[in-house]
């Protein structure tokens, strides 16, 4: 399993939002996007890629944002607002809501 451990270095992170390969969320700036891109990079890193759920550890893993980013933006990189899952425990949790 390869899980990336370094983040993407900035300037290739703003040519992939150039070139339409990256799409910034909630009328957030590049330099904002990057931010929360980073917190929630080092908040995988921090809890070794693994599920909260059920603890599947891998690549896939995803982060998700407790209060919705849509409703909360001010919530996108507060690692407080992350919860660490995989896919399927994350499609799960959206179904509950």
């Amino acid at each position: 399993m390869s899980i990336q451990k370094r983040p993407i270095p900035k300037h290739i992170f703003e040519k992939l939002i150039e070139r339409g390969r990256w799409r910034c969320k909630n009328g957030r700036t590049p330099e904002e996007e990057y931010n929360v891109y980073l917190a929630m990079h080092n908040f995988k890193l921090a809890n070794d890629f693994t599920c909260e759920k059920c603890g599947y550890r891998g690549k896939h893993i995803t982060v998700h944002h407790i209060e919705h980013q849509a409703d909360r933006p001010d919530l996108a990189a507060d690692e407080n607002n992350f919860q660490l899952l995989c896919p399927e425990c994350h499609i799960k949790e959206h179904k509950k809501k």
